[in-house]
């Protein structure tokens, strides 16, 4: 199940962070990281978040500047991994995939016309949660003390059981 297909079943309305103020929340952490991390590739020059090795580590730099918004607002994350996909999600992989080439290509094309705004827009599609994007982000929040587990499944579908059990207040 995507996050869109909530839309379906459920109204959702933005809330503000201090809403969960004094709550644990459990994050979908490859949607959070993904998200994070387009917004970092596109609005940030390329040496802020690669490192020496020439890897993509924007992870890091999404984690360390969402985690201080959420502990000021007195709010305990637990970072939720996906595990293995489920045959049901094979299509949505397959889609993902087909339209992180097509916007490879639209870079390279922006690239070659020399139009930098398009190239970070197409770039910023093309990131992957790769398994070192996982195994750096799970080490920083084992720095910070952040908890995190890994689903055997889905990381949204354990971030709810978590709530329905009581370990979580709220999934975000």
């Amino acid at each position: 199940m995507g996050v869109s297909d909530l839309r379906d079943i459920a109204v959702l309305e933005p809330q503000p962070l201090s809403a969960y103020s004094g709550q644990t929340v459990a994050i979908d952490a490859y949607q959070y990281l993904y998200c994070y991390s387009t917004v970092i590739v596109r609005y940030r020059e390329e040496e802020v978040y690669t490192a020496d090795t020439g890897e993509n580590l924007s992870n890091i730099l999404s984690l360390a500047k969402g985690i201080p918004m959420l502990l000021q607002e007195d709010i305990d994350p637990i970072f939720v991994f996906d595990g293995s996909a489920d045959s049901l999600k094979q299509e949505t992989i397959e889609a993902r995939e087909t339209k992180r080439k097509d916007a490879e290509a639209e870079m390279q094309r922006a690239a070659d016309r020399g139009d930098v705004d398009a190239m970070r827009k197409y770039k910023a599609r093309t990131q992957r949660i790769t398994p070192t994007v996982i195994e750096t982000s799970k080490r920083l929040l084992d720095l910070l003390g952040i908890p995190h587990v890994d689903a055997p499944k889905a990381g949204e579908a354990y971030a709810a059981a978590l709530v329905e059990h009581g370990y979580a207040d709220a999934v975000m």
